[in-house]
């Protein structure tokens, strides 16, 4: 049994092309992903984690009552 999650449709894209060309849309993957991060605005992986957790305790608040 795999425990490897399937990539993403961008990554699948880039297993049949040459290392340069990898290279290229790896990079034009990276661009776009910083320009939606300025775009839509980022968040630091404590905040993602304390949002996590909260979102767990109202379930189990709402599971229990």
């Amino acid at each position: 049994m795999t425990t490897d999650p399937p990539p993403t449709s961008k990554l699948e894209g880039l297993a049949d092309k040459s290392a340069e060309d990898r290279r290229r849309a790896f990079m034009a993957m990276l661009r776009e992903a910083e320009q939606e991060g300025d775009r839509d605005g980022t968040v630091t992986l404590d905040e993602l984690l304390a949002e996590l957790d909260q979102v767990i305790a109202e379930a189990k608040r709402h599971r229990s009552g």
